[in-house]
């Protein structure tokens, strides 16, 4: 028997003090389809699936006469696949070394150590590369089929036993899961390598093995289920269907979390589908990635409905769904100005839960890293280092990963891109976390004070501020140093995970913060800004000195001009407060209490 070993590293996450890894689902699919043919059973043996990042000595020690070693690699483990493969190839020579998934790019054969590479799908090239070995052909440079024309020749890894052993082994992790559904994607955003690899008709799975692989978890220690497909809810009855079984699925499992990357062209049906899982599903990303529309056509997105914004966010409080909107920073044709308009114009629209900001990246397989695209817009870049886990602070870090990012275009300078992430900073940090919000929108609704004025002021305040602009210039320094030199300094944590930083220090300067969106409002009007809204606006956030539920007197916030008595309680729990993550609590919107006007509904 020749061995196989499959790898699929990631590094660990922690959810509730628990740790979280994902089960490796691509490297599954590849043996569990193989495996159906019996020359490929007979003569070769899955020894492992290796899905710790583990020390590399350590695990190239444990490894076992490999004859064939395949690699699954994306941006957060293609250096320590690039090391690990390459000790392995330094201890067996005659091992075959094989990477796969949307990060392989030819320039990969550039490592002598790699012998074959596989595009798109990997379950049949992978099986071509066996049967090379097998019947002593030629090994393939390249491997690239046809898509798989029916799927219903692909058998789960999940349902056929390949992840029994990793779960019987590791009894005290907590699992993440990938749910695939279909495949395929109609899209071909230039920022993205998801349409690009595998752009066409998307193929569905039977609705029997999606059923099958959701029962899988019952008894299992699974806590979390992302759903791969490229556009859920595309398929609307079918979808919806689904999103029942994930539902049921819950109410006899572990299972406390789902995300559903819903298809670009959102409609009412997607909030009916989000409505059906709402109690542990995230809630629905409105992926705008800019509102600017001369940058839109050009990184092909002009045309999608999710652009219908204010519609799809009246929608989510129809429906009681949470929203998410995300936002690209350093795309082609976006400037500075047109920036700062649009993270204005989707709070315009009605946006007051969560905005997510990132930094543009040159994905290996993405139009955008196309020589004559980068030419055309002036796409400047840097390599720099990424720190992938959030929260996970016990880890140490053999072998950082890195991304390419843009840094310059030739419509926003270095300094305009780390300008306009500061200033997403203070939008996220103020509006977003809840500190600003309730002024803001008194300011916007009563005062007729636009957000964009709101803002700009407030930004230029906390810029100067004897408490603030400490915080702030550190901050301003780690953004300029990743976008410049590639790499924070200090403590920062660096990479897409900066945005996260200052929650503590908001929260511990709340008072100020509020002295600070009070001067604001009073700048930008002639009539006197009622104290009502200041008060609510202090009792609306956490304060972990407060003994709730309180009540308090203020204004309602429905039409700004009435008095209204308001009951406040917390949205965490006392082990948040033993625990007090910021950042997750932001993203949980549990910064903000709960506000419960006597004798009406809910305020959201």
């Amino acid at each position: 028997m020749k061995n196989v070993y499959l790898f699929q590293p990631q590094y660990p996450t922690s959810f509730d003090d628990e740790i979280i890894y994902w089960i490796p689902y691509s490297a599954g699919c590849i043996w569990s389809y193989v495996a159906q043919f019996p020359e490929i059973s007979n003569n070769f043996e899955l020894k492992d699936i290796i899905f710790k990042r583990m020390n590399p000595d350590e695990l190239v020690n444990s490894l076992d006469n490999p004859t064939i070693c395949a690699f699954s690699c994306y941006i957060w483990n293609e250096n320590y696949s690039l090391a690990v493969a390459k000790m392995i190839k330094d201890k067996w020579p005659e091992c075959i070394i094989i990477f796969g998934g949307p990060q392989v790019s030819s320039k990969m054969l550039e490592h002598t150590f790699i012998d074959s590479l596989s595009f798109a799908e990997g379950e049949l090239a992978f099986l071509t590369l066996l049967q090379e070995v097998l019947y002593h052909r030629p090994i393939s440079k390249f491997i690239k089929n046809q898509r798989i024309s029916n799927l219903d020749t692909l058998v789960s890894p999940l349902t056929t036993g390949v992840f029994d052993k990793i779960i019987v082994d590791n009894p005290k992790i907590g699992w993440a899961m990938v749910l695939e559904t279909n495949r395929g994607c109609p899209y071909a955003c230039t920022f993205c390598d998801w349409g690009s690899i595998i752009q066409s008709k998307i193929k569905k799975f039977a609705l029997e093995r999606v059923e099958e692989d959701l029962n899988w978890i019952i008894g299992k220690n699974v806590k979390y289920i992302l759903c791969s497909d490229a556009n859920f809810g595309i398929f609307k009855e079918r979808d919806l269907e689904i999103a029942k079984m994930i539902h049921n699925v819950s109410k006899k499992s572990n299972l406390n979390g789902v995300s559903l990357q819903f298809t670009k062209n959102s409609t009412e049906h997607i909030f009916k589908i989000a409505s059906e899982i709402k109690d542990i599903g995230k809630g629905i990303t409105l992926s705008v990635q800019s509102m600017n529309e001369p940058t839109l056509k050009a990184i092909k997105r002009q045309n999608m409905n999710v652009n219908d914004l204010s519609n799809m966010l009246r929608l989510g409080k129809e429906y009681n769904v949470i929203t998410y909107t995300e936002l690209i920073i350093g795309l082609p044709l976006e400037t500075l100005e047109t920036w700062k308009t649009g993270i204005s114009q989707v709070i315009e629209f009605g946006q007051h839960n969560t905005i997510d900001v990132y930094f543009s990246i040159l994905l290996a397989n993405s139009e955008m890293s196309d020589p004559s695209y980068i030419k055309k817009y002036g796409i400047e870049s840097i390599v720099t280092n990424e720190v992938m886990p959030l929260y996970y602070n016990n880890y140490t870090f053999e072998i950082m990963e890195d991304v390419e990012i843009v840094n310059a275009t030739n419509t926003m300078s270095s300094t305009d891109i780390i300008n306009g992430y500061l200033y997403a900073w203070v939008v996220i940090h103020c509006h977003m976390a809840g500190y600003s919000q309730l002024i803001a929108r008194y300011c916007r609704e009563k005062l007729n004070i636009s957000y964009r004025q709101f803002y700009d002021r407030l930004h230029d305040y906390i810029v100067t501020d004897e408490i603030f602009s400490t915080h702030y210039n550190d901050m301003y320094n780690n953004v300029h140093d990743y976008v410049t030199i590639g790499k924070t300094t200090g403590e920062s944590r660096g990479g897409q995970g900066l945005l996260s930083e200052g929650y503590k220090v908001i929260y511990e300067n709340k008072d100020r913060l509020y002295d600070l969106s009070w001067k604001v409002c009073n700048d930008l009007t002639n009539k006197v800004p009622d104290d009502r809204v200041l008060i609510l606006q202090q009792k609306w956030m956490i304060n972990q000195s407060e003994d709730y539920p309180i009540i308090v007197d203020a204004i309602n916030i429905e039409n700004w001009t009435e008095d209204q008595k308001y009951k406040i309680s917390t949205n965490l729990s006392e082990k948040d407060f033993n625990n007090f993550d910021f950042y997750i609590s932001r993203r949980k919107g549990a910064l903000k209490n709960r506000m419960l006007a006597i004798d009406t509904l809910e305020v959201k």
